[in-house]
């Protein structure tokens, strides 16, 4: 009698596994037409379970839909302690703008699982992106010294410390990630910027030039190119950079107000006005150009729109 009760409890738990089964390959299958409003109608229909909410969660992740999303994570993690529900369920708090959330989740997996690095990277960021610089540094130089090879950790290593206002650190974690990947424009662009701030000239256009070179359409590094050829008067190829950059940036007000000073020290005022007439256009407020019109005025010895000019 024991032994026929055991059977029929076992075919009624298979055939309930079955249809479960069956269910989910019914609700895969309208998400691989792009049917989810019909998957999470199937989904609600049925008993709530760890499964049907991380089935859930993840339709909600698809349609970018992160608040439900995190929701149903929630409720699969109240059912079971799941490694994988769980990760999923920190990446959807960063999604949702929730930082400080997604990084106990996160901290939570890392005590159980120290040894995964791209969620230690992911941590990493976080602090960052929370202010946290001092926790950044701990965690990324734990994430250098198990691979020192990875560009990444050096350079958010040197963002880090560019928050705790460490200039000499900040700098040689910098090379660092530049050392290991010369074309880590991000890198380079933070080089270029700590050379220049330094005024080590010299070293300053190594990196500028480098970084152009990587990247040849990098706004902030063709700005610091053009800045350093104005400083040493190379107007015509400070004026094609700046040409370019209007080209990717239009109506820029540092374009037309950079091309409105070569162009004045051409003494080619006609472009000149032009110019910085469309950086007024952009910044009323910007009285330097009204000065530089002033100046034109006044070489043109048109005395009453000089003065008019430097009124402003």
């Amino acid at each position: 009698m024991k032994k026929k009760i055991l059977t029929i409890v076992l075919i009624i738990s298979f055939l309930k596994v079955g249809a479960q089964t069956s269910a989910f390959k019914s609700i895969d299958s309208l998400l691989q037409i792009g049917r989810y409003q019909k998957a999470l109608v199937q989904l609600q229909k049925r008993e709530p379970s760890f499964k049907t909410n991380v089935k859930t969660a993840t339709v909600y992740a698809m349609v970018d839909d992160y608040k439900k999303a995190s929701k149903y994570y929630e409720k699969a993690l109240l059912l079971k302690d799941d490694y994988s529900a769980k990760i999923k369920l920190g990446k959807s708090y960063q999604q949702e703008k929730k930082l400080k959330k997604a990084i106990v989740v996160f901290e939570d997996v890392l005590k159980k699982d120290s040894e995964n690095l791209l969620i230690s990277y992911q941590v990493g960021k976080l602090y960052l992106q929370t202010k946290q610089a001092t926790k950044a540094v701990k965690l990324f130089k734990k994430l250098i010294s198990v691979d020192k090879n990875n560009a990444n950790y050096n350079y958010q290593l040197g963002v880090a410390y560019a928050m705790l206002r460490k200039r000499n650190l900040k700098i040689n974690s910098f090379l660092a990630a530049y050392k290991n990947d010369d074309t880590h424009i991000k890198a380079i662009y933070q080089l270029a910027m700590a050379y220049t701030f330094l005024r080590d000239k010299d070293s300053a256009a190594i990196f500028i030039d480098k970084g152009i070179k990587v990247n040849p359409n990098h706004i902030k590094l063709n700005k610091l190119k053009i800045n350093n050829l104005y400083r040493q008067k190379d107007y015509l190829p400070a004026i094609a950079l700046l040409e370019k950059i209007d080209t990717l940036e239009p109506k820029e007000q540092y374009t037309k107000k950079m091309l409105g000073r070569c162009f004045l020290k051409l003494k080619d005022y006609g472009k000149a006005k032009e110019n910085f007439k469309e950086a007024l256009a952009i910044d009323k407020t910007d009285f330097k150009s009204y000065t530089y019109l002033g100046d034109i005025h006044f070489a043109e010895k048109d005395y009453r729109a000089a003065r008019f000019n430097y009124w402003f």
